[in-house]
């Protein structure tokens, strides 16, 4: 599984599309390692233009299962899968992801409760700036 972070306003507009939606999220990854595809990513408030609570950051409330990764030569989006309405005064991006089956989960996650995909633990107050791979710990 993936951890990613992504601002919570799009987040929520995002889920405003509806559930199981296939949204895309702008990256400034420029590739994902191909095993990555199929696999469920779950997606926290990042720090970019948060306002709240640090506590909250920390909550990891929605995922959906990553189905692309795809660099942008005009800096927009040009796919298949909807953008969510916050993003359109977004500036220029060098990618993005496609993630089908978008939902709010029924009780939010913490980013304390995953660790490492190699098996190594995150330190406790750490918060991946980037997608990275994960599991959910024991």
């Amino acid at each position: 599984m993936i951890l990613a972070p992504v601002p919570l306003v799009h987040l929520e507009s995002a889920q405003a599309i509806g559930h199981g939606s296939h949204v895309a999220f702008s990256t400034s990854q420029t590739s994902f390692p191909p095993e990555w595809l199929g696999r469920h990513i779950y997606f926290y408030a990042s720090a970019a233009g948060y306002a709240g609570s640090s506590a909250d950051i920390r909550k990891v409330p929605f995922r959906g299962v990553l189905v692309r990764h795809l660099l942008s030569s005009s800096g927009f989006y040009d796919g298949d899968a909807i953008r969510p309405a916050s993003t359109a005064t977004d500036s220029a991006s060098l990618a993005f992801f496609e993630v089908a089956d978008f939902e709010k989960l029924a009780k939010p996650l913490l980013i304390g409760q995953f660790a490492k995909a190699d098996g190594g633990r995150y330190a406790a107050a750490y918060t991946p700036r980037r997608p990275i791979a994960s599991r959910l710990s024991e």
